[in-house]
């Protein structure tokens, strides 16, 4: 074999190497799904791990901690956005408008 047929022969067993590795860590990963009837079953997120009062600390790899806090309590927040006055306004599942600001928060009209 010549010098070309080495390289394209190397690189074709480096990507399925790589292939198989991907293929297998994917599935290595995959959750345990429960399932009722044949169909899979939700987990229930928060409802039986209610969340503490807080702050939370966390500590990452490039040494920015960062703290969490508990500012308001709602079921199934859906979307978010910073106003420029750095509140917030939150929709939640159920059609809901909130804004929360300075530690407080306010269900608006119209949601």
């Amino acid at each position: 074999m010549n010098h070309r047929t080495n390289w394209c022969l190397s690189k074709t067993l480096g990507i399925v190497a790589l292939s198989a590795t991907l293929g297998s860590s994917a599935l290595l990963g995959q959750q345990d799904v429960p399932f009722a009837n044949g169909v899979p079953v939700a987990p229930t997120g928060l409802d039986k791990h209610p969340l503490g009062d807080g702050p939370w600390y966390y500590q990452t790899g490039e040494d920015m901690d960062i703290k969490v806090e508990l500012v308001a309590r709602m079921e199934y927040a859906m979307a978010m956005t910073f106003l420029p006055d750095a509140s917030l306004l939150v929709v939640t599942r159920r059609g809901k408008l909130y804004h929360i600001h300075d530690g407080g928060m306010a269900e608006l009209a119209g949601g």
